[in-house]
């Protein structure tokens, strides 16, 4: 039994991460990258996950703001 097991938690999709960096502000390119990139009905297991899809690089910003826009999405804050 994972963490997102419990009845008030599902997993997070792909539609979560491309509404998500629209919300952030991410610039259309990028949000492009992001919409092409992962299947809206595709569930994320985490930032490992994230990263090897729509890694900083492949979305041209640095690590930190990569952490920074997505974190959140698995409860990782600085």
């Amino acid at each position: 039994m994972g963490a997102m097991d419990a009845s008030y938690e599902r997993a997070l999709t792909g539609a979560d991460v491309i509404a998500w960096a629209r919300a952030a502000g991410v610039g259309p390119a990028q949000a492009r990258i992001i919409a092409a990139s992962i299947d809206p009905a595709t569930a994320i297991s985490g930032p490992e996950e994230l990263a090897r899809a729509i890694g900083p690089a492949r979305l041209g910003m640095s690590p930190g703001r990569w952490d920074h826009v997505f974190g959140p999405l698995f409860g990782e804050f600085e």
